[in-house]
Parts: C-alpha cells; structure tokens; sequence
C-alpha cells in the first residue's frame, strides 16, 4: 500500500547529517551536524515530520508534508524551515520502487534554476541524501546526506498510533 510507503519513518530518530556548504561550485566544504527528527501520519493523506537541529551556532527547524496523490500514484513532499520562515519550498514528487524512493522537482538555489533529487532508503538504519543538478539531470552534485538511528521503539509498520486529542471549547 503506498500510504504506507514512509511508515518506516514514523517516530523519532537521531540523525548525524553531512551538508556540503558550497554548493553547485565543485566543492569540497563538508559540515557534519546532528539533529532530531519526529515524524508521524496525517490520517489517509500522507505524513510529516519535524527536523531540529542546530548549525553553526543557530537553531534551525524544518518541516516535511509528504502527501499521498493515489489518482497519480507518487508523493508530493514540501519543505519549509526557519531560515526562510513563512515560505513553503516547491514540491518534489516521486515513489518507491521496492526499498529506494526516487522524487524529483525543480527549485531555485542562489538565483539559478536546479533540478533537485531525493532518494529516500528504506532500512533499519534509513538513508536520505538530497542532489541538485544544473543541467535537468545529466549529472547530479549531492549536497546532503542523513543517516538515521532510532531514538525509541516505534510502532510496527501499518500501525496508527494515536494522537491526544485537543478538546474543543465551546463558545
């Protein structure tokens, strides 16, 4: 079921990410960081997550909504985070094929037009990495790599795990 296709992602993980600080220059200036990331469902529509970490000094927070289209078969996922406060990044779309999820989109990065990649591995020990091209996808520079570690227990796949519910106040 590909609703289910990020469930391996549901709870909260340790992430030790590797972000090049130069990017689409054929540089070498690597920085390692660690950082937090929850993620839960959002009922029949997809899921999203919550990255926290701090860089260089400065906290940054970021979120992923990653919606189910089952007319196209493929993810939609958006990004947004606290540099860019208020602004929600254009959607990478894609799927799985088997343990591997492929999404593609364009964007801007530093006044130039990129074609951005993702690759999502589905493991014990899961795997991101974001690349970006400037020729529509000949060839790809990555520029982030995540490698992710449980922080607790997480429900099996397929299992919904239910959120408190907020009561609503009657006016």
């Amino acid at each position: 079921m590909p609703l289910a296709d990020f469930d391996f992602l549901f709870g909260r993980w340790s992430i030790r990410n590797r972000a090049l600080c130069t990017r689409l220059r054929n540089a070498h200036d690597w920085r390692e960081f660690d950082a937090l990331l929850d993620c839960r469902r959002i009922g029949r529509l997809g899921n999203i997550a919550h990255f926290r970490t701090a860089c260089d000094g400065m906290p940054l927070e970021g979120v992923s909504i990653r919606l189910y289209d089952p007319q196209n078969d493929r993810w939609n996922i958006s990004w947004s985070d606290s540099p860019r406060a208020g602004a929600l990044q254009p959607a990478i779309t894609g799927s799985f094929a088997g343990s591997t999820g492929a999404f593609y989109g364009n964007t801007i990065w530093e006044g130039r037009y990129v074609r951005v990649r993702l690759l999502w591995l589905r493991a014990t020990h899961p795997h991101f990495e974001q690349a970006f091209s400037l020729d529509n996808g000949r060839t790809w520079e990555t520029n982030w790599y995540m490698a992710l570690s449980a922080c607790e227990t997480r429900p099996a796949p397929g299992v919904v795990v239910a959120s408190a519910a907020i009561p609503l106040r009657a006016t």
